[in-house]
């Protein structure tokens, strides 16, 4: 079945690409650029099912190991995980999760306020909205260890090398992000999925084995059970009966006084099940009390109390790999254009980014920014003249 793709240039929704997939076509050179102002006369030439695509530099991926048959309880404590790696509170991230591999459960962080704005977009245009898919997806995976598939995307370029792992980098990072992953795992060829075989020579590096292959080459399946739909909690797509229901709100309402008359044996369900969550509590806290301090009793908030554990835990478990600091770096220096990346190196656990810029403001705003994510940045070597800064972001491998 055809579907429309909109692939977002940012977070701000305001302006896309767009092309048609039938699963059998090539997706890769019929993208064409549109915006909100023309998004009505699009969806009415294209009357499809939507496929919205999220920026990559506004999705996060990682995963959560799971003990032997985890308990709800253990489940339900995922989000909490991923706000310790993220430093930022859970309540503003939207958490989608993929199918179990092993015991390892694949995670997928956004803002929600993305997926507001996602919702809005929606409700404003009437888009019949199938999927909310990050961007990395589109990347062909074949499944095949030590290949990595590199394809160009909003003047960036989109490099996949698992089936929840990729990144997306400006052209001049291409060499050394390749180094890093090398380093983590072997590389045995390097796709390059791009328009014709000139670009391919300009762009290719030579270190590694390389492969070309056409654009016409790409595709996307919109039913490949490895793609995460964001459509999850809150955020699910609505259903058409939704709608039919909306229309009809006066008769469902009087349909809800209709049910009035059985307010009374509610009232007594509630009561029972008041009853029931005082057991469900006590349960819980028999569950976690062996994790918690002495101290806690099943009176305290064992929420709180869990991501106490949860985050004493995270600590513990090491530093952050030389890619993760890598990705974290990039996504936030695509913000300052201006800063200019020099030399990449990384050491004893420290991801060092030598730079040159002709604006201070940006090395300080990004230093800052860099700062937020929780991770701790050093800014050394620093040279400042009246029109050249040049210097060195030291960031190191933990939180």
């Amino acid at each position: 079945m055809s579907r429309l793709l909109l692939r977002f240039d940012d977070a701000s929704l305001d302006s896309f690409d767009w092309v048609i997939s039938d699963e059998s076509s090539s997706i890769g050179s019929g993208w064409q650029q549109g915006s909100q102002s023309q998004l009505s006369s699009l969806l009415s030439k294209h009357a499809l099912p939507v496929v919205f695509v999220i920026p990559q530099q506004h999705v996060y991926f990682t995963e959560f190991q799971l003990p032997e048959r985890a308990s709800r309880q253990i489940l339900s404590s995922i989000e909490y995980q991923i706000e310790d790696q993220l430093a930022q509170d859970t309540e503003l991230q939207h958490y989608a999760t993929g199918k179990d591999s092993e015991n390892g459960v694949p995670v997928v962080v956004v803002e929600k306020s993305i997926m507001k704005d996602c919702h809005s977009l929606q409700e404003k245009y009437g888009i019949r909205v199938v999927q909310i898919i990050p961007e990395l997806f589109l990347c062909p995976w074949q499944g095949k260890t030590g290949e990595v598939n590199l394809i160009e995307s909003h003047q960036s370029f989109l490099l996949r090398y698992g089936t929840y792992r990729g990144i997306k980098f400006e052209r001049h990072l291409l060499g050394p992000v390749l180094d890093l992953i090398h380093r983590e795992q072997s590389i045995e060829a390097v796709n390059y999925y791009l328009e014709d075989e000139v670009a391919y020579e300009d762009i290719k590096i030579e270190t590694y084995p390389a492969n070309y292959l056409p654009v016409s080459a790409l595709s996307f399946n919109a039913h490949n059970t490895d793609i995460i739909n964001l459509q999850q909690r809150e955020f699910q797509a609505s259903s058409q009966w939704l709608n039919f229901f909306k229309a009809w709100k006066t008769i469902a309402i009087l349909i809800i006084v209709l049910l009035g008359s059985s307010i009374y044996s509610r009232v007594l369900a509630l009561q029972d099940l008041e009853t029931e969550l005082a057991a469900v509590k006590a349960s819980q806290y028999e569950l976690v009390k062996e994790y918690l301090d002495p101290n806690v009793t099943a009176a305290d908030n064992l929420k709180k109390e869990v991501i106490k554990v949860l985050q004493r835990k995270g600590d513990k478990q090491g530093a952050r790999g030389f890619l993760d600091l890598l990705s974290v770096f990039s996504q936030s220096k695509q913000v300052y254009p201006a800063i200019e990346v020099v030399k990449i190196g990384y050491q004893q656990q420290r991801l060092s980014v030598d730079f040159n810029s002709r604006k201070l403001d940006d090395v300080e705003a990004l230093h800052a920014t860099l700062n937020a994510t929780g991770l701790t940045v050093n800014l050394e070597r620093l040279n400042i003249k009246p029109d050249f800064i040049s210097g060195q972001f030291v960031v190191e491998g933990s939180l």
